[in-house]
């Protein structure tokens, strides 16, 4: 085996690397993954496959309109 560029201890990684980092929360769509979705957006869920291209457009329309436009 070949000796030298990375010494006699490998690639161990650095301590830092090892200790627990904290979560980051920030913007996380929901709060609880255990949160059930609610029943009205399950059945859109469910449906969007079957809904006509005129039918989506307009629901992504009305949650634009909600949201204040872009």
């Amino acid at each position: 085996m070949r000796k030298g560029s990375m010494g006699d201890t490998g690639r161990e990684q650095p301590a830092k690397f090892l200790e627990k980092q904290p979560v980051s929360h920030e913007g996380d769509a929901f709060s609880d993954a255990t949160d059930a979705p609610a029943p009205d957006l399950a059945e859109l869920v469910n449906a969007w496959p079957t809904l006509a291209p005129a039918i989506r457009a307009g629901i992504l329309a009305m949650i634009q309109a909600a949201k204040g436009g872009a």
